[in-house]
């Protein structure tokens, strides 16, 4: 079985978090979207779309970093899938995982007395481990 770490964009991505548990956010997007018809009426059209589009940019920038979680954390989960099979393979029954570096592809992981630093490439096969006996 194969798994792709590379998603290809879809609208329906982009909308997952609203559906899957967000629902909070768009009820706080809602809500501040239509703060600039609460101001008084003498606040200028102009005005309230200044307030609109600091609005609308402040929603997308977060709405981005929510999108990029999730893709951190799904990457995070198939490496991780991949090492506890490769080490189940290897006749470790059960490993933890403590640390997650992402930028060097690093985890630091433990079986049942042993401590490991596992670093991944980019397909998810482990290419390096460290082994400490009985822990750091």
């Amino acid at each position: 079985m194969r798994i792709q770490l590379k998603m290809k964009p879809c609208w329906k991505q982009a909308l997952y978090p609203i559906w899957k548990g967000y629902w909070w956010w768009l009820l706080f997007v809602l809500i501040m979207g239509s703060f600039p018809y609460w101001l008084p009426m003498e606040v200028t059209t102009q005005e309230k779309n200044v307030w609109v589009l600091f609005l609308a940019t402040l929603t997308l920038f977060f709405y981005g970093g929510l999108i990029l979680d999730r893709q951190y954390r799904r990457t995070k989960r198939i490496y991780e899938r991949r090492i506890q099979r490769d080490m189940q393979a290897q006749g470790y029954p059960f490993v933890s995982f403590y640390r997650y570096q992402p930028r060097h592809r690093q985890f630091i992981c433990s079986t049942e007395a042993d401590d490991w630093l596992i670093k991944v490439s980019p397909t998810g096969k482990i290419e390096r481990q460290v082994h400490w006996k009985g822990g750091f």
